[in-house]
Order: C-alpha cells, then structure tokens, then sequence
C-alpha cells in the first residue's frame, strides 16, 4: 500500500519548518498555536502538478475549496462532527 507524502514549502531555515508532525500512513498534526498571528496554513491535496482541494487553517477559523482541478476528476467533500 502506498502511503501519501508530506512535503513543507518553507526552506530549511524557516522557524516554523518543523511546526507540522509527519506521522506513519500519511497522517499530519499541529497545534493552532504554531501558526503565526494574522496567518493561515494552507494543506493542497495535490497529485503530480495538479492541486485538487486547498484547506486553510487559522487561529480564528477553517475554509476549505475544492479546485477546479478536483472538480474536473469528480472529488467532492464529505464532513462530520467527530469526537476525540
């Protein structure tokens, strides 16, 4: 089984480079706190050049947008509420 890859755009010297936790299958977590004020980090769900959905998470909230490359192949978003 292939596992998806995580990859920062920050060069090497950016002190937010290790913010986000790569963990075993795929899996990625940080807290909220680590993301700068005014800020949003933004997830692309890409394959090959082709970024298919965005999510934008910030200290004040969550958007999300399906591209219209994803929407050309058929994605489409499924949401619930999920308890810890």
């Amino acid at each position: 089984m292939k596992k998806a890859r995580n990859y920062s755009l920050h060069h090497a010297d950016n002190p937010h480079i290790d913010d986000v936790t790569n963990h075993e299958g795929g899996r990625c977590t940080f807290m909220l706190d680590t993301i700068p004020d005014e800020c949003f980090r933004e997830i692309r769900l890409m394959k090959g050049d082709r970024c298919l959905f965005t999510i934008g998470v910030g200290r004040n909230g969550v958007r999300y947008e399906i591209n219209e490359e994803g929407e050309d192949i058929g994605c489409f978003t499924l949401w619930d509420d999920e308890y810890s």
